[in-house]
């Protein structure tokens, strides 16, 4: 059995409708400015989403919560990735949902759960190739859960050194 030309076997390279054939059925008129628009409204709707969400929330650092928040994000990831536009979602977590979370928290006085904002941000930039962000954002995302867990522990009715006791040894 020879090689086979995948193109021929596949339908792919000129079988489709050629430049200058009819429209296809399938396709809509759209330049690059209306396209580009059409994602900066998507954006916008992810960061208000978010935004409006956090207003709304338990102002607390309860993971699920903000998990489910900045899902919101998450999903935008997920699409971008499949249409290879990850460059986007780590410019608009970059530049527009990090620090609108930031303001948000310093104009609230509420110091929210932000791990898997920080997380999935690490991941856009993963996937265009930042390792510099990526590691940090993902250093941050850790740093988000000791937090929350410390915090935890600190409002927690059962002292923090119970258990080490138990066991012989001191907390240091």
């Amino acid at each position: 059995m020879g090689i086979s030309d995948w193109s021929e076997e596949y339908g792919f390279s000129g079988s489709g409708p050629h430049i200058d054939s009819e429209p296809s059925p399938y396709s809509i008129s759209l330049d690059f400015s209306q396209l580009d628009d059409a994602f900066e409204q998507i954006e916008y709707q992810v960061v208000f989403g978010i935004l409006g969400a956090l207003e709304r929330s338990s102002k607390t650092r309860l993971r699920a919560e903000f998990d489910y928040i900045f899902g919101h994000f998450s999903t935008l990831l997920t699409h971008y990735r499949k249409l290879g536009l990850a460059h986007r979602a780590a410019l608009l977590a970059r530049n527009r949902v990090i620090p609108e979370v930031l303001a948000f928290e310093n104009r609230s006085g509420v110091q929210v759960h932000k791990g898997a904002l920080f997380y999935d941000a690490g991941l856009a930039h993963f996937l265009i190739g930042d390792m510099d962000r990526c590691s940090y954002l993902v250093a941050m995302a850790n740093e988000e859960d000791f937090e929350t867990a410390k915090r935890l522990c600190e409002n927690s009715a059962v002292p923090s050194s119970v258990g080490w006791e138990r066991r012989g040894m001191t907390p240091t």
